[in-house]
């Protein structure tokens, strides 16, 4: 998939005189050079699954020479789970049992 994620980010910071900048809210002076680091993943892929299980009959009986049954019974289970595909972040591995595999 196209994702600029894999190849990885570069933001510039322009300075503005009624803002400061992110090293000064962090607490470093204005002077002082930083580079703020944040790790980040590419795009998850989620995977629905859904299960459908369904009974139906139409039952008909005569009670009478002039009475007729007529009877519908209709019984339906839907089931409907998403999952995160398995090892989303890449290098960092999850265990098997855990809930996002």
């Amino acid at each position: 998939m196209g994702q600029p994620g894999k190849y990885g980010f570069c933001f510039a910071e322009a300075n503005h005189p009624w803002l400061a900048t992110l090293a000064q809210r962090r607490g470093l002076d204005a002077e002082a050079a930083a580079v703020t680091v944040l790790g980040v993943s590419g795009t998850l892929e989620v995977l629905p699954e859904h299960s459908r299980d369904t009974i139906y009959t139409n039952i008909t009986g005569q009670v009478t020479e002039n009475l007729k049954l007529f009877g519908n019974l209709l019984w339906s289970e839907f089931e409907m789970v998403t999952r995160i595909a398995p090892y989303p972040t890449g290098q960092v591995p999850l265990d098997v049992d855990s809930d996002l595999v």
